[in-house]
């Protein structure tokens, strides 16, 4: 073989692989651009998810306030209930995109549920207008932040 003819096929085999390599890494970078998305808009649903949480557990928790300061204020004992009803919906979405953190959003689920017989019981003792049993009752709540 002479120089020229190994200089050509040196050449092409370079070409080959370069084609090759850009083929490969063309192919990567749509897979991996496609599992980021999927990862980036998961990722964004659970943030709302949490976020929207956390906006109405300060919601439920200014409805229970406005019905200690007015036990005859009916719209927000119906706010108090509904959002904490829609808490809960949104941690059991949370619990559903969240695979990782899916036990300890379980067990946020089951302490929301037991805090909802709580806020319930308040809305009733305000309306019987117990607000000694009423104090009794949110020690422990205000107590169980504090961990």
């Amino acid at each position: 073989m002479t120089i020229m003819r190994l200089i050509h096929l040196v050449n092409a085999v370079t070409v080959i692989t370069l084609l090759g390599l850009f083929v490969l890494f063309y192919f990567t970078e749509k897979s991996s651009e496609n599992t980021i998305r999927e990862i980036i808009e998961r990722d964004f649903k659970l943030f709302s998810s949490l976020q929207e949480i956390k906006t109405d557990a300060t919601q439920m928790i200014a409805s229970v306030r406005n019905v200690i300061i007015n036990p005859k204020d009916e719209k927000s004992k119906q706010n108090a209930i509904k959002y904490h009803e829609e808490a809960l919906k949104d941690i059991n979405d949370a619990i559903t995109l969240s695979k990782e953190n899916a036990e300890e959003l379980k067990k946020l689920s089951k302490q929301w549920q037991d805090l909802q017989k709580e806020v319930k019981e308040i809305i009733s003792l305000t309306e019987q207008g117990k607000k000694m049993k009423l104090s009794e009752n949110l020690k422990p709540l205000q107590n169980s932040g504090e961990t």
